[in-house]
């Protein structure tokens, strides 16, 4: 496990950039879980998390221009 840990903190890393994204956008995924990411190996073989399967997602209010404007933890949790 503690070899993984690293590339645990990534990808929770990169969970959390990539809800902070769609929230900015203006959408909520509503079925958050596991199967909801994808991991996608790009240039270089760099592997990413991708944020799939939108079908009940919803339009929020307010969406927000910057992170920092979503509830919850401050944006800097995620840089």
């Amino acid at each position: 496990m503690a070899d993984d840990e690293p590339r645990l903190v990534a990808f929770t890393h990169e969970a959390g950039r990539a809800l902070v994204a769609v929230h900015c956008l203006g959408h909520a995924h509503c079925d958050l879980k596991p199967s909801a990411f994808m991991q996608q190996v790009g240039a270089g073989g760099v592997r990413c998390l991708v944020l799939i399967d939108f079908n009940v997602s919803q339009a929020v209010s307010t969406p927000c221009s910057h992170p920092d404007n979503l509830p919850g933890p401050p944006g800097w949790v995620f840089d």
